[in-house]
């Protein structure tokens, strides 16, 4: 009997999977093809960073969008890989559609920077009148469904609370998921990002900034 064939993705430790998953879910698009996925960032040194950390095959290729705005990508080839993906909840023109992902407890933090890393924002503010730094964070979905379904994990499980709303950008809106009190800010990013091995370097300033603040 022949030696059973094992896929990059199967040899990653799991919170490496889970962060990938995370950053596809966000930032990634499964073709319709049953075999490519793609993902897309603004950070080309970041994107071989993944690629070196992550043990892909393919290169860093540059990306344009309908405006000329340039970013850069990798594609992922593999049909196991997309199939895993799909078993776990996302599907091709995912954007809308995304509901919620299969993702073990134990790896729900990893899961959740990848998210971060990819549709996530860490800001803060300058209250004038108490004097002090505000910070919130944010996640941008076009599905309420899934930021409705991670809204509800960190309630249950983490005691984290957030508000979800719709923001108009113009002829376009999208849902976000907003993280503001002090105390469910500090749970949030410190299950994100404290002890992280990888993600991306600005996204993770940002968060052990604020977190030093609070």
């Amino acid at each position: 009997m022949g030696k059973k064939r094992s896929f990059f993705w199967e040899s990653l430790a799991p919170k490496k999977l889970w962060y990938l998953v995370g950053l596809i879910t966000s930032d990634g698009c499964l073709s319709k093809d049953g075999r490519h996925i793609d993902i897309t960032a603004k950070e080309q040194d970041f994107l071989h960073l993944l690629r070196s950390e992550m043990e892909f095959k393919c290169s860093v290729a540059k990306k344009m969008n309908g405006q000329g705005q340039q970013s850069f990508r990798v594609q992922i080839s593999s049909k196991s890989f997309h199939q895993f993906l799909q078993e776990k909840g996302l599907t091709p023109n995912k954007s809308k559609t995304i509901r919620k992902i299969e993702v073990p407890e134990e790896h729900f933090g990893h899961f959740l920077r990848g998210v971060m890393d990819g549709d996530g924002c860490i800001r803060n503010w300058q209250d004038h009148a108490k004097r002090i730094s505000q910070w919130y964070c944010k996640i941008t979905s076009g599905s309420q469904a899934f930021l409705g379904w991670i809204d509800q994990r960190l309630r249950e499980v983490y005691a984290i609370k957030g508000s979800i709303h719709l923001e108009h950008y113009g002829e376009s809106s999208a849902y976000i998921l907003k993280i503001s009190s002090k105390y469910s800010l500090k749970k949030f990013l410190g299950l994100c990002y404290e002890n992280a091995e990888f993600a991306l370097s600005r996204k993770r300033a940002q968060a052990l900034q604020c977190l030093q603040s609070l």
